[in-house]
Formats: structure tokens, C-alpha cells, sequence
């Protein structure tokens, strides 16, 4: 698995804008795996394909337990009674959408050890890619106190 993140000058990663995540909505979904309760307290499971844009609130709402309706994230590709998926179910997700239960860890790691090596960088190049970022402020001043 090859991603590349990319991050600011204080080695965060960088939050896409909405311009690039109305590319990614055009592009791609994200497929998520969400536990639930119906109304009437049965538990049950959907995989959810949510659009990038979408994702961020989606993953608040559902972390928080925040009833919802999926349909509104994204499209719902499977779901069932139960706290956990058949096992036909999940092989089924590995086999048509490459469903990695692992995912997040494996994105995780990956992102610590480029942020290790981004902040590893030589303190000269940090330093001008600080003083880049400080003349050309996003909101259009350029730093100085004009």
C-alpha cells in the first residue's frame, strides 16, 4: 500500500480543501464498517461507501453514536441484523472492495513514519519551508505588517 501524505511546516498532516475533496467525491468513496442499534435496540452493521466530503462528519456522528440515516453519507453496499457480519459477508467485502480490517493501523503507521522522516528533513529546509509558508498566508497577506 502506497499513500502519500503530505504536511504543513509544523509536521501535521494536511487537511484537504474543499476543491480537492469535490475531486475526490468524483473519484472515489471511502467504505467504512459502522455497529448500530435500531430504534427498538436490536443490534446491527452496515458497510457504508461515503463520499470524502462527507467523511469527516459521518465518522464524528457515528463515534459519537449519533443516530443517523446512512443513506444521507453515502450508499449502503451491505448490511444486517447482528453485532457482527456473517463471515460470507465480510469475505465478500475483501473479495469485491479490498476491505482491510486492519486499514486504519496500517494508514497510521505509514503517516507516523513519513511525518518522522518530514521532520528528520535537514533544519535549513524546514526553516525556508516556514518562511515560505509565512509569505504566502492562506487568507492572501503575505506577513508583513503593511
Amino acid at each position: 500500500m502506497l499513500v502519500e501524505f503530505a504536511f504543513d511546516v509544523s509536521g501535521h498532516i494536511k487537511q484537504p480543501n474543499a476543491a480537492e475533496l469535490a475531486e475526490a467525491d468524483q473519484e472515489m468513496d471511502i467504505i467504512t464498517f459502522n455497529r448500530a442499534v435500531t430504534s427498538d435496540g436490536t443490534p446491527c452493521y452496515a458497510y457504508v461507501a461515503v463520499k470524502p466530503s462527507r467523511f469527516q462528519e459521518f465518522q464524528r456522528l457515528t463515534s459519537a453514536g449519533t443516530p443517523l440515516v446512512y443513506d444521507d453519507y453515502g450508499t449502503v453496499i451491505a448490511s444486517g441484523y447482528g453485532s457482527e457480519p456473517l463471515p460470507e459477508v465480510i469475505e465478500d467485502m475483501r473479495r469485491r472492495y479490498g476491505i482491510d480490517d486492519q486499514l486504519e493501523e496500517k494508514l497510521a503507521e505509514t503517516a507516523k513514519q513519513q511525518q518522522k522522516a518530514f521532520l528528520e528533513r535537514p533544519e535549513e529546509e524546514r526553516l525556508k519551508d516556514i518562511v515560505d509558508f509565512l509569505k504566502n498566508k492562506p487568507n492572501g497577506t503575505n506577513g508583513s505588517a503593511g
